[in-house]
């Protein structure tokens, strides 16, 4: 009864995460990046042939890590998610924090200087509150 209803739910992130990931790889990939992605491509359609729903959500979060990768190569993902969360100062855990790694990652914009962006992100991102409803693919549980 739990697949029954689960299972439309995974099928259609899949396809959707394939389509985000297919897009990316298509602007920003490397022939390593393809192959991987073929790889990734082909076990998600065998794990919904075989209705596998463990296989399914495994190969589908491996997709969502590629794509994540891919992206991440690019200083234009962190200013935007750096601007994503800047907006959700007001409901992060430790406001006072925020403030000064908001502060932290403009300069770092304005400088050029995107390792130093990406920690921002990343630290900004784990005082978004686990519940708030749209984050950007959820983001903590991809990076770390």
């Amino acid at each position: 009864a739990e697949l029954d209803v689960l299972w439309p739910q995974k099928v259609a992130w899949a396809h959707r995460i394939k389509i985000a990931t297919a897009g990316a790889i298509e602007e920003h990939g490397t022939d390593a990046d393809r192959s991987l992605f073929d790889g990734l491509e082909k076990e998600i359609s065998q794990a919904i042939a075989a209705r596998d729903l463990r296989g399914l959500q495994r190969k589908s979060s491996a997709m969502s890590r590629l794509r994540h990768r891919v992206l991440s190569r690019r200083p234009e993902y962190w200013i935007d998610l750096f601007w994503w969360l800047e907006r959700r100062r007001e409901s992060m855990t430790n406001r006072e924090r925020a403030t000064r790694l908001i502060n932290e990652g403009k300069a770092a914009i304005d400088n050029q200087d995107y390792r130093t962006l990406e920690r921002v992100v990343l630290d900004l991102d784990a005082m978004v509150p686990p519940d708030e409803l749209d984050r950007p693919l959820g983001l903590s549980s991809h990076v770390r």
